[in-house]
């Protein structure tokens, strides 16, 4: 057996004994529990929460040909998961005995005598995935619903026709959907189907349930009743998206935990739409899901884009730089960027320095006339014509990689000769210095490319600062002709931004994003390698997740 195989299987035994201790573990948390004793339930829960986040930190080795281990593969993965609906579970207990043992000691001895009888007929079962949530606490009843409630709510509501409701739908598209067992099975439950984001308002009986967000695709094999519903419940729902496309929701209303349901947006039905349209269409939909499930969507990376180990001894030390920078933003992107607006008003505040540490150029640098057209275009046609959106979408990367293009060999060739005036570098020592700084920029890019996926309010702070900050160093830097074209170029971007509000398939951290990323990888395209690719195959344990793409079609 290849040693990539024989690597996986003593990762696998190790996941297998670390899921054991874990699940023993939190049996024992649970026994306490219900022993009423909150406070070593406390203790145990939390340390089976950390045994649980070992477990996913286990490095696993790919095997080159999975077939041969496909058996403890799916054995693997299915643990993983089970692992992962038990955190959250794990947690949600968590919050409610802590949340419990607060209100014990603030308030009366005999007064949480009565809530704690109250609490233990109206607790859901533990670990079941049916936890309760806020909605229905205004009710005459007083008592939260749970999330099986909810959905059971839903259903009758939509069932009964002459019910008063407003139903509005946010989002609309074409999807696949399937079904993943916790066993690591996964089934096609729908071919194409119809999937829509909706909000409900509805007053008298079902009041509970005004204000609640939930998906529903048709099921075209169930016939006429066939509506698939999920419910979507700030800090209860979990969503997780796949870098393939794939949005991943845990299956809440089933008794047996690990199982899941997945969507992936498709292009059915809408042959005239391209593939980047389908990637905005997606990056939309899950603006929508952080905005409902305030931020709760975790990004999974697939295994062969997880691969950690660095082989040092073939690389450049610039290019491992690179690597980590690249390494690190993958890592920390979901949760780095809460604060867009302290980025805006850092590059306020720097720029005149920048400024003053430049030298301008002794001459106006000459700007392609095609390239000018192109921006001047672009803004013209942003201003006038909202229905020409999605090709301005297509002339930002455009304009953006003439930008960077154009200032690439000026960076280097200005950098060198700084090093050999400034500090007795030689020519040939100075070039090598420079290209090895501009390898590690090609990380640096790789990662802001990365780091951008989080953020929130990108369009309209960029639009901002980049316009208002960059601008002004590249025309001092590189002369007005120059200047006018970033500025146009960025103008583009805010022009695009504002119709886009209109678009369900251009969003502004899409737009942001591409403009940002483009610009930065034609500076340095000559210098970027593969960096997420190298001679070692390890991922997590944590990453391991049935992969859909067999299904994609």
């Amino acid at each position: 057996m290849a040693e990539e195989e024989s690597e996986f299987l003593e990762a696998y035994a190790g996941i297998r004994t670390a899921y054991k201790a874990a699940m023993t573990q939190v049996d024992l948390a649970v026994s306490h529990e219900e022993q009423e004793s909150p406070g070593q339930a406390i203790v145990a829960y939390e340390l089976a929460l950390r045994m649980i986040e070992d477990t996913f930190g286990i490095p696993v080795g790919l095997p080159n040909k999975i077939d041969t281990v496909q058996a403890e593969w799916n054995d693997a993965c299915a643990l993983i998961q089970k692992l992962k609906s038990a955190e959250t579970e794990l947690r949600y207990r968590l919050k409610v005995l802590r949340s419990q043992k607060q209100s014990i000691d603030d308030s009366a001895v005999e007064a949480t005598e009565e809530s704690r009888a109250e609490m233990d007929t109206k607790r859901p079962p533990l670990l079941a995935e049916n936890p309760s949530t806020q909605y229905g606490i205004a009710n005459a009843s007083g008592a939260p619903k749970t999330y099986r409630e909810l959905a059971a709510g839903l259903r009758e509501l939509l069932a009964v026709r002459d019910a008063k409701v407003l139903l509005d739908e946010l989002f609309r598209a074409q999807v696949k959907m399937y079904r993943i067992e916790a066993s690591g099975s996964v089934t096609t439950i729908s071919g194409s189907s119809t999937m829509s984001l909706v909000m409900c308002t509805v007053g008298g009986k079902w009041k509970y349930l005004s204000g609640i967000y939930f998906i529903q695709c048709s099921m075209p094999n169930e016939g006429t009743a066939g509506i698939w519903l999920y419910p979507l419940v700030p800090s209860i729902t979990n969503c997780y998206q796949t870098e393939y496309g794939a949005f991943i929701f845990p299956d809440m209303e089933c008794q047996q935990p690990g199982n899941a349901f997945g969507l992936m947006l498709t292009k059915e039905g809408q042959t005239s739409r391209t593939e980047d349209e389908l990637e905005d269409l997606q990056q939309f939909f899950l603006d929508l899901l952080e905005a409902v499930l305030a931020g709760t969507v975790v990004q999974l990376k697939s295994p062969t884009s997880q691969r950690a180990g660095l082989a040092s001894d073939t690389v450049s030390g610039s290019e491992q730089v690179s690597r980590h920078i690249v390494s690190a933003a993958d890592f920390i992107a979901s949760n780095l960027v809460r604060g867009a607006e302290k980025t805006g008003g850092f590059m306020l505040r720097s720029t005149p320095y920048i400024i003053s540490k430049m030298t301008p150029a002794s001459m106006d640098a000459q700007v392609p006339s095609s390239v000018q057209t192109s921006v001047e275009v672009a803004q013209k046609v942003t201003h006038a014509a909202a229905g020409m959106t999605g090709w301005i979408a297509g002339k930002v990367g455009t304009a953006s990689m003439a930008v960077g293009r154009y200032l690439a060999p000026h960076i280097q060739e200005q950098g060198s000769k700084l090093l050999q005036k400034g500090f007795g570098y030689d020519t040939s020592e100075a070039n090598s210095t420079m290209e090895g700084a501009m390898t590690i920029a090609a990380g640096a890019v790789e990662g802001v490319s990365t780091v951008f996926d989080g953020l929130e309010t990108s369009a309209k702070i960029l639009g901002s600062s980049l316009s208002e900050n960059s601008v002004k160093i590249i025309e001092h830097k590189y002369g007005q002709q120059t200047g006018n074209l970033a500025s146009g170029t960025f103008d583009t971007v805010g022009n695009v931004f504002v119709v886009s509000q209109n678009v369900n398939y251009i969003t502004p951290k899409g737009i942001a994003k591409k403009m940002v990323k483009r610009t930065g990888e034609a500076v340095v395209s000559d210098y970027k390698r593969d960096l997420r690719k190298s001679e070692s195959h390890y991922i997590n344990a944590g990453s391991l997740y049935p992969d859909l793409r067999a299904l994609k079609e």
